[in-house]
Order: C-alpha cells, then structure tokens, then sequence
C-alpha cells in the first residue's frame, strides 16, 4: 500500500506542529531552525515533512510527530508562561519536589550521543526518558560500601527511599546518618553544627543536670531542623552570626528536681 503524504490528509504537517512553537525556515527539502531544547545561536534543528522527523545536530534530539508532542508537552510543564522556542530556565530552590518534566543537561561526546540517539529509537522511547532509565539502572551498580564510608552495603538504587527528600535538611540528614563521607564540605559544616545543637535533638538532663542527647535518627527532632534550615546555611556561610540559632536550656534549672526528658 503507498504511503500517504501527511498533505493528503487532514494532520497538519509536522513542520506545521512544530512551527507553532518553533521559529522554522524552508532549506531546501526541509524546515530550519533554532533547537528548542538547547541554547544556541546557530540553527541546527530540522523538521523533515516527507520522513516526518526532527532532528537537531547539535543536541542529537530526535523523533517524529509523537515524540514532538511529547516534548512539547514537557515543555508546556516546565514553563506554563512560556512557548517552546524559548530557551529559559529558571531557578529552583532546593529541596522542590521533583516532576519528571524537569531535565538535566548533559554534554555528551558526539559518538555517545549518537549511541543514546540510537539506543533510545531502538527502545521507542524520547532520548531523555532512555537517559532516565540508563541512569536509574547505572546507580544498581554503584554500592555505598564502595563509595563511601558507610554500613550499607547496598547500592544506591536500593536506598533511594532512604537518602531521597523533598526537603533539603531532611536530604542532608539522612546522607549524613547513611554515608557521611558523601557530605559537601558545606554539609558537614551545618551537620556539625546540627550534631552539636541540643534545641533539634531528644534526650535527658543527667546527673549533673546537663542537657544530653544521642545524634542519632530516632532522636532529631526533624521538624524543628525544616524550620531553623536556612538559619543554619546563613551561618555556616557567613551571611549571619550563630546568634541567629535558637538556645535551649543547657543545665536543669536547680528548683526542678524531676528528670524530665525534651
């Protein structure tokens, strides 16, 4: 049966599709334009209405009609306010949920980006949804006794549950408690601080009516970590003097007589 031209029939061509978000001029037998998924200068992106792709040369981004829909789906998350060809990005607090929209970039070699390339038309899938997998299975491999001064000796892939947060305090914490080698320079300067700050942990006055504690998971008092979090980064950096943190009583006031926990 002869292939149908997307002309003779009602679909709009796929440089059409395209075009709507896409700034497209015609280079002979096909469309020309700046990439929407990478900055650049230079157009590299192409939309090719008899073999219906796209393709740029300078990110690899390629597929058809579908996954344009696909991405420009994406697109439409990650920037409600904004069309597709524009090449923006705004900042993310950390800590922000994740959605599967949000991309990372990546500067591939030429011969393993046409590998991905390749890889992920093989699996009928975009190119960054094959990234994504390649990603998850490769952290499978990568086991925290190798990599880290940790008693887990399980991979990464096993303990996201434990080491990924939405939050960025209760991201460090959990690091810190499971591989704290791992820990930024910055980090284990808020943990220590953190370790050595009775107002976030549990515990009891002993016998010398002193505030004491165990820093470990079942005792921090996470809630009060969210809140006093930024406190802790403007003093670690500088920006701010420990006066900031909040105090808590360090001896039992002499008229109690009771052990009384936090």
């Amino acid at each position: 049966m002869p292939k149908i031209h997307p002309s003779e029939t009602d679909s709009p061509l796929l440089s059409e599709i395209i075009g709507r978000g896409v700034n497209l001029t015609k280079a002979g037998r096909e469309w020309k334009g700046l990439c929407p998924f990478h900055t650049e200068t230079t157009p590299s992106f192409v939309v090719n209405d008899e073999r219906e792709f796209f393709h740029c040369f300078g990110c690899g981004a390629h597929g058809g009609r579908k996954e344009w829909l696909e991405r420009a789906h994406e697109m439409a998350i990650k920037r409600p306010d904004s069309s597709p060809s524009k090449n923006e990005s705004s900042p993310k607090k950390g800590g922000g949920k994740l959605t599967r929209s949000e991309t990372v970039t990546v500067r591939f070699d030429p011969k393993l980006n046409y590998l991905c390339d390749l890889a992920s038309r093989a699996q009928r899938r975009t190119k960054s949804s094959f990234i994504e997998w390649a990603v998850a299975e490769a952290l499978g491999s990568v086991r925290l006794s190798d990599i880290a001064d940790s008693d887990y000796d399980l991979s990464l892939k096993q303990v996201v549950s434990k080491l990924w947060h939405v939050d960025e305090a209760d991201r460090v914490v959990s690091l810190a408690l499971i591989a704290p080698s791992l820990l930024t320079h910055e980090e284990q300067m808020i943990w220590r601080r953190v370790r050595e700050h009775g107002y976030f942990w549990r515990g009891r006055y002993n016998a010398q009516r002193e505030w004491t504690w165990n820093p470990e998971e079942g005792s921090l008092i996470r809630d009060r970590l969210r809140n006093h979090w930024d406190q802790f980064k403007a003093v670690v950096s500088g920006e701010a003097s420990e006066s900031i943190l909040p105090t808590w009583a360090k001896t039992l006031d002499p008229e109690i007589d009771d052990d009384v926990p936090f």
